[in-house]
């Protein structure tokens, strides 16, 4: 059902229309929240299926909409085609941060946007800095960047560091847990015996 929003019918996007200009589909991890509705939307679909979907306000724009295409309070519905499952997302933030420096800055961005998607408008780049830079300081934390980004974050060691004493209570609590076990399926076997 639509909502009193808006004017049913009215199209705010096309990601096709997109999709031909850079002569491939759009690519999307499930999870990264870049595209309203998509994270809810795409689980359980299998490739070559379509599927429409309704996003209520509440968890689409809410009250303050996404002006000028999408009003306040808008229900947004969506057809969605999923096209193909690729074994491994992306990572794209390694593609951008080429100075290793753990953030992305505008130059960076622009540099990937030049040779990713050298159809796209200058202001492609500066829409996607514009959506994540939540501080407003030009550039793109990991906490910021809602792209791909693999599951570790750069400069973090792939399994934390661990102290002797880490170690030790470890071993403490898997001593404790053994002979908790232990004693209860003696308990057990005295139960069974009477």
């Amino acid at each position: 059902e639509s909502s009193a929003a808006g004017t049913p019918g009215d199209v705010f996007g096309d990601s096709r229309a997109y999709d031909v200009a850079e002569g491939k589909p759009a690519e999307y991890q499930i999870g990264s929240g870049r595209v309203v509705g998509w994270d809810e939307g795409l689980v359980d679909m299998c490739e070559g299926e379509k599927r429409y979907i309704v996003i209520p306000p509440e968890l689409g724009y809410g009250e303050k909409g996404l002006p000028p295409k999408i009003p306040p309070n808008a229900t947004l519905g969506m057809t969605l085609e999923l096209l193909a499952i690729l074994e491994k997302p992306p990572n794209i933030w390694a593609d951008i941060d080429t100075d290793l420096n753990h953030v992305i800055e505008f130059h960076e961005l622009m540099e990937w946007v030049q040779r990713e998607h050298p159809n796209a408008a200058v202001d492609f780049g500066m829409k996607l800095l514009v959506e994540d830079d939540k501080d407003l300081d030009g550039m793109l934390t990991w906490e910021e960047f809602t792209g791909p980004k693999g599951v570790k974050r750069p400069g973090d060691p792939i399994w934390p560091e661990k102290t002797r004493e880490d170690d030790e209570e470890q071993s403490r609590v898997a001593k404790e847990e053994y002979e908790a076990a232990k004693q209860g399926a003696k308990k057990e076997e005295k139960h069974t015996e009477l």
